[in-house]
């Protein structure tokens, strides 16, 4: 009996000892379970923090999305994609809103390299586009030029954008009266940074399609001072050019067909002194204006014609005709036109410019003060041309 006893007794041990693992294995009593049951709770806090605030706080909405995708990248596909576009949107709007502001506060140099950020996500939206080349433009005009090149190039893209049919509001007309203003402002910046390039038979090209649009630089005459400043600067490289090769010298064909070139370049000159003295209207206030570059005309007209007759009719008339484009753009003589005389031929003068042009401007110049405002003035400017839209605001869309 007593060894049935011990047996008995020791079964029991055994059967004891054999339970104790199984009791070890359960989950619940587990460090890492505990763990792991804390991490879900944490994780659907956190989950809870974005929904509760993504509506009303949005800035810690966001913050919350971003943790929890940092955390738990490998939960469910649809929780992380949906909280990644939030994160993306939200991103982009904030990046907006930081743009539009810089642009109302007139940080251009800020707001430049932004809209560029946003104009590479967005490269066909007009709106972000003229935004960006506008503050490109503002940029060259207060006589920042560290981004030229780059601004001509969003420039140019936005004019091919609005050309092709794009809006600035989706699904909305581009209203005439704000296209032909934004088509203005964005080819006087082309004719600004060709200008500054010192490309000025492509800064006279550019400013003639600006003032081509009906805008507010259409009607401003200082734009038309702007236009011969250009003009000027060449005619009298090569009234300069003739007088040191032919001045004084018995006529020739060659000398003849020169001189023919330098008066060719009058025409345009001409034409634009005319349109500023045409937009200086009647005010009383423009008279001494209109009145110093009617003389300074009537010179080059006198030259070019022979007689003042009809300078003003040409006046008069100047706004109903087209602008002429830049004269290097036509072919200039290369042969002498035929002479009615056989007498022995007169010496070469081109006298009739030497009351005639300015001293081009070496730098940008300036709207308020310009280059040609008569034709024996011999001072250039040297300031930076002032915004030539009717105000410096951003494009209003």
């Amino acid at each position: 009996m007593k060894k049935l006893i011990q047996i008995l007794t020791l079964s029991v041990l055994a059967l004891t000892f054999m339970a104790v693992p199984a009791f070890a294995q359960d989950p619940a009593a587990s460090p890492a379970a505990a763990a792991a049951q804390d991490d879900s709770e944490a994780k659907a806090a956190l989950y809870k923090k974005y929904t509760d605030n993504y509506k009303t706080n949005q800035q810690v909405a966001y913050e919350a999305a971003k943790e929890y995708v940092a955390k738990y990248p490998g939960d469910d596909p649809k929780i992380i994609d949906y909280l990644k576009n939030f994160i993306t949107k939200y991103e982009e709007g904030t990046q907006n809103q930081s743009f539009q502001k810089l642009l109302a506060d007139k940080k251009w140099a800020e707001a430049y390299p932004l809209g560029k950020q946003i104009a590479a996500r967005k490269p066909d939206d007009l709106k972000t586009n003229l935004q960006t080349a506008w503050a490109g433009f503002q940029m060259a005009l207060s006589g920042n030029n560290a981004n030229n090149m780059d601004a001509t190039n969003y420039t140019t893209k936005t004019i091919e954008l609005i050309e092709s049919g794009k809006t600035v509001e989706p699904n909305k007309p581009y209203a005439d009266k704000d296209k032909n203003e934004d088509l203005g402002w964005l080819n006087y910046s082309l004719y600004l940074y060709n200008l500054k390039n010192n490309k000025r038979t492509e800064a006279a090209n550019y400013l003639i399609k600006a003032l081509q649009y009906e805008n507010s630089l259409k009607s401003n005459p200082e734009n038309y001072l702007l236009l011969a400043a250009l003009y000027e600067a060449e005619f009298e490289r090569l009234r300069q050019d003739y007088t040191t090769r032919y001045q004084g010298k018995d006529v020739t064909p060659e000398s003849t067909a020169a001189l023919e070139n330098v008066k060719l370049h009058l025409d345009p000159l001409m034409d634009a002194m005319a349109r500023a003295i045409a937009y200086l209207g009647t005010d009383a206030k423009n008279q001494q204006k209109r009145d110093d570059l009617k003389e300074g005309l009537k010179g080059y007209y006198e030259f070019r014609n022979g007689s003042a007759e009809g300078l003003d009719a040409m006046i008069a008339g100047i706004k109903t005709k087209p602008l002429p484009p830049p004269p290097s753009s036509a072919p200039a003589p290369t042969t002498a036109p035929a002479t009615t005389s056989s007498s022995t031929p007169a010496a070469n003068t081109a006298s009739g410019t030497q009351t005639g042009a300015t001293t081009p401007a070496t730098t940008t110049p300036t709207t308020t003060t310009p280059t040609t405002t008569t034709p024996t003035e011999k001072k250039p400017t040297t300031t930076t041309p002032t915004t030539p839209t009717t105000g410096s605001k951003t494009p209003k869309r």
